[in-house]
């Protein structure tokens, strides 16, 4: 199997295959694997091109999310608890501010 691109997408379709006992071949035309969810350095800086976060439910087991990226990883992700400030939607309306928990 030729899989054409090493972001989220490309990469889990290459682990699951792989996995599978399939022959993979994976092609990337950067020279960094991950796509948008790299980071690199710029004058001293480092900048994170993608995902920071996953909230909600995925630090429960039970989570679709959680299993896909146990899955992909064969649970080779540590998952830090972080603060429920996080997992909050703020919504303003003018002067109206209410905020809801996720």
């Amino acid at each position: 199997m030729i899989v054409i691109g090493s972001g989220i997408a490309g990469l889990t379709v290459a682990s699951i295959m792989a996995q599978e006992g399939k022959k993979v071949l994976l092609l990337e035309q950067h020279d960094v694997i991950g796509g948008n969810t790299h980071t690199f350095k710029e004058k001293g800086f480092d900048f994170e091109t993608g995902l920071h976060y996953i909230g909600g439910r995925i630090g429960k087991k039970t989570s679709n999310l959680r299993k896909h990226f146990d899955c992909i990883t064969k649970n080779g992700v540590e998952w830090e608890k972080m603060d429920d400030v996080y997992d909050l939607v703020i919504i303003r309306d003018g002067e109206n501010c209410e905020q809801y928990p996720m």
